[in-house]
């Protein structure tokens, strides 16, 4: 905890300083910080520099740079609730629109799954079922839908079905801290 001394001192270097400007003060007593924000010197706010009466005279203005780093950490909340884990790597740019089967007739029937789960990513309503056999980019397909959700800032929830039949027959454990009906209506009910 820094003392009262400590942060008067920083007050007074403040406004002893040459152009009078407090965004070049050490924030919060750390002169560590490597390259502060130039329009609020790293505090992630600032107000205008206009007169009083102006309308916008002593309104506290969230930074861009704040706003990035926000929506950053919202992101990365999304991604991690998400359930995607290393499939977040699975995007729409590291998939080949006709797939990777070498016949014609596949690699037409992939890319009309691929438009249809573009055109689903973008506005995401009711269900897009996706099948084939194994290793013909269904995962893939589904987690670039999740990736561009999370892009846009929309919650998802992934789950491969045997993992999701394996919670659901836990629940029924006398061990289980989670009731049937409580898991499947959170699982039901997510975006």
């Amino acid at each position: 905890m820094e003392s009262l001394g400590d942060i008067l001192k920083r007050l007074a270097t403040t406004r002893n300083m040459p152009d009078g400007d407090p965004a070049a003060a050490p924030i919060d007593g750390r002169d560590d910080i490597a390259n502060p924000c130039e329009v609020c010197g790293g505090r992630g706010w600032f107000t205008h520099a206009v007169p009083a009466g102006h309308p916008e005279f002593g309104h506290v203005v969230t930074c861009e740079c704040q706003q990035d780093r926000l929506a950053e950490e919202r992101s990365t909340r999304l991604l991690h609730y998400s359930n995607l884990g290393y499939l977040s790597r699975f995007t729409f740019d590291t998939l080949d629109s006709a797939g990777r089967a070498s016949d014609e007739e596949s690699q037409t029937l992939f890319a009309a799954a691929y438009d249809a789960a573009t055109e689903y990513a973008e506005t995401p309503s009711g269900w897009l079922v996706f099948t084939g056999p194994n290793a013909s980019g269904k995962t893939h397909l589904a987690a670039a839908i999740a990736n561009r959700c999370i892009e846009k800032g929309q919650v998802v929830f992934f789950v491969y079905v045997s993992d999701l039949l394996d919670h659901l027959r836990a629940t029924f454990g006398p061990a289980s801290e989670v009731s049937y009906s409580d898991l499947f209506e959170q699982v039901k009910n997510a975006p």
